[in-house]
């Protein structure tokens, strides 16, 4: 392998990187120096410069980046030698406690979605369908047609008009200054524009180096539409999300302060004879035991009773919703098993599950 990118400076948001003006190259940048697990986007500079700006990153975040060679008939060669440049530091991340610590759990049943599409179209491989399962392969569009650097994406959907008050697009690459917009459609084709949400992208300001990053948005009320457009607007050239959920928010109680929470890794380490480490890559997730504690019967049965026919299945959940420095990091998506229920006091009930969480 060898080093085909040369670090040549930085801001808070991004990276400048040189190489060989004759040289046509795919740039791929990542939380991880493998370069698995997480979001890695693979971006194409324009051909024939000697330098290109990586705009679009996290402030105080370290990545990784290495380089390929590609010739015009689409032929690539091996990559290159590994780089880790640090972006600078923005603004300082607040932690400063709030008055009011707790809010009640967000718990969001994903509803299916009929159909769905995206502008610019995803590239080749990379299907608008893929956030719509919990599986390792993601959605990624090309930008296109940038104005002062900032790029658009959308995408549009059908719900067939069930309940919405919640709309979550998870594992992406979308940097601090990225925006949302949600908006009610006529139709897939994006006529007729009513928008009802408009904000940050990410829930959390000033997060350094996660392994991918998260938006969540809270409508403010539940909504029928049927049809839905998500406009983002971000500096990453490369539009890269693992996950969308939509649906009704479940809103009743806090959890109990016996929520537990550890990790959960998907590889495997042995020993050889030698004693040298033989390790298999995996997944790192987090297994949460959630419970919510003394529940009215009417509680229990119009807002929870339903959860027994979800294991298995996908959920999205935030313990404690309370805005601040630390929501962001408090997202859990993933599957959900246990639901055991118990009678602490009649008529009261409580109800614990675990959600097996891949963000």
């Amino acid at each position: 392998m060898a080093q085909l990118l040369t670090y040549v400076g930085n801001g808070s948001t991004y990276i400048d990187v040189a190489y060989p003006a004759d040289t046509t190259l795919e740039i791929q940048y990542s939380f991880a120096s493998d370069f698995v697990f997480c979001p890695s986007p693979i971006i194409r500079p324009p051909a024939n410069v000697a330098s290109f700006r990586l705009s679009g990153l996290n402030q105080r975040s370290v990545y990784y980046f290495r380089a390929r060679t590609r010739d015009a008939q689409g032929n690539v060669g091996a990559w290159g030698d590994v780089e880790a440049w640090r972006t600078n530091a923005a603004g300082a991340w607040s932690t400063a406690p709030a008055a009011v610590m707790i809010e009640p759990m967000m718990l969001v049943v994903p509803e299916p979605i009929l159909s769905i599409v995206t502008a610019p179209a995803p590239r080749a491989g990379f299907l608008a369908a893929n956030v719509l399962r919990d599986s390792p392969v993601p959605l990624v569009i090309d930008g296109a047609n940038a104005v002062g650097g900032i790029y658009t994406y959308e995408i549009r959907f059908d719900t067939g008009g069930v309940d919405v008050d919640t709309i979550a697009l998870l594992n992406t690459v979308c940097e601090e200054s990225a925006t949302i917009e949600i908006a009610s459609i006529s139709s897939l084709a994006g006529a007729d524009p009513a928008v009802i949400y408009a904000g940050a992208f990410r829930p959390s300001v000033n997060l350094p180096s996660r392994p991918a990053y998260h938006g969540l948005w809270r409508l403010g009320a539940v909504r029928t539409n049927r049809y839905w457009r998500v406009r983002i607007t971000s500096a990453v050239r490369v539009l890269w999300a693992d996950y969308l959920v939509v649906g009704r928010n479940r809103v009743s109680k806090n959890h109990a302060l016996e929520k537990t929470e550890e990790s959960a890794w998907l590889g495997s380490m042995e020993r050889r004879r030698s004693g040298t480490a033989d390790r298999i890559s995996g997944l790192q997730m987090r297994k949460v035991d959630v419970e919510l504690q003394m529940l009215t019967e009417t509680q229990y049965e119009t807002t929870y009773r339903d959860l027994v026919y979800r294991q298995g299945k996908p959920i999205l959940c935030v313990p404690n919703a309370k805005s601040g420095a630390f929501f962001h990091d408090r997202i859990l998506y993933g599957d959900l098993t246990g639901g055991r229920a118990t009678n602490p006091t009649s008529p009261r009930y409580n109800r614990a599950f675990t959600i097996n969480s891949i963000i």
